[in-house]
């Protein structure tokens, strides 16, 4: 999914940058779609008849009159998503942060000595944190019988 271009031409705020460039992407994700076995599947999710949900989706989507149809509400995002089996729309509400995030996850499952580092650094940082929780709880029942007046070490003969 190429990155949004959300510097404003002249006249325009970011956000309606942001507006077409989301409507022209939600275009995509709908372009050969049978839009009305689309809404069928929203509807319920929606609690909208079909042909609300197709009438809805077709102003979305409209780019005549400068493409100020109107704006596709984001918590239909995941349901739309699902209906279309779509993750490059829902990657698209997500921050910068969130989709590097999202790209290194995708590096490292798809390199496999990559993912075997990982699980044999993380298997190393349980370890380590288990014997740390050990070493712990030792020094609270040595330190506990110490201040009872009894310790875990031999007495001098």
């Amino acid at each position: 999914m190429a990155e949004p271009n959300l510097k404003p031409i002249a006249g325009e705020s970011v956000g309606e940058k942001l507006d077409c460039e989301f409507r022209r992407l939600l275009g995509d994700a709908l372009k050969g779609q049978d839009r009305g076995r689309i809404a069928a599947a929203l509807s319920p999710r929606l609690s909208l008849t079909a042909l609300q949900t197709i009438g809805f989706l077709n102003e979305c989507t409209r780019t005549a009159n400068g493409g100020r149809g109107k704006r596709f509400p984001a918590c239909w995002l995941p349901a739309l998503c699902d209906v279309l089996g779509e993750s490059e729309l829902r990657k698209y509400a997500l921050s910068d942060d969130q989709r590097l995030r999202l790209e290194v996850g995708a590096a490292l499952a798809g390199d496999g000595w990559l993912r075997e580092r990982l699980e044999k650094l993380l298997a190393d940082l349980e370890a380590a944190e288990q014997r740390a929780e050990a070493g712990h709880r030792h020094v609270q029942r040595t330190t506990g019988n110490a201040q009872r007046g009894t310790s875990l070490l031999p007495l001098p003969a």
